[in-house]
């Protein structure tokens, strides 16, 4: 019986035999929103890589000797949904940025007049501003003569 096994499984490609089985292993969420995060983060990343893919996949059915339009159509169709997702994630992600940069804006604290930089202090900051670039002006001569020996 052991040889007819043997024949029938070396007809068959080698990816099919001996495949160890798969360990599932279950994970309890520490919450249901950690869960919905999770998943949520899970379609992000599904749609940039449908994107990918499908565009990759496009270029190749193009550049192949003899085009089929109706891979090019499905994949330029799931190229869409997914661009519009990521579209979706992106202005998301940006309306939030934004949200968060508004905040920090109403939360700064006004600077007292007394506290307010005098003109001493600026006119000081200035100076060694224009000292500190005529040092860099002097380094980047010298490195420069030295590039050119």
């Amino acid at each position: 019986m052991s040889v007819h096994i043997r024949v029938i499984t070396r007809n068959l490609p080698h990816i099919y035999q001996h495949q160890p089985r798969s360990k599932t292993t279950v994970t309890a969420a520490s919450s249901s929103a950690a869960a919905a995060a999770h998943e949520k983060k899970q379609q992000e990343v599904l749609a940039y890589r449908l994107s990918e893919i499908s565009l990759l996949k496009m270029r190749a059915e193009a550049l192949s000797r003899e085009p089929d339009l109706r891979h090019v159509v499905g994949n330029a169709s799931i190229n869409r949904v997914a661009n519009n997702a990521v579209h979706e994630d992106l202005m998301q992600r940006i309306a939030a940025f934004e949200r968060r940069q508004r905040r920090r804006r109403e939360h700064r604290k006004p600077v007292p007049v007394d506290k307010e930089l005098d003109i001493e202090s600026v006119n000081a900051a200035l100076l060694e501003l224009e000292i500190a670039g005529e040092r860099g002006r002097w380094a980047h001569t010298l490195c420069s003569r030295r590039i050119e020996e």
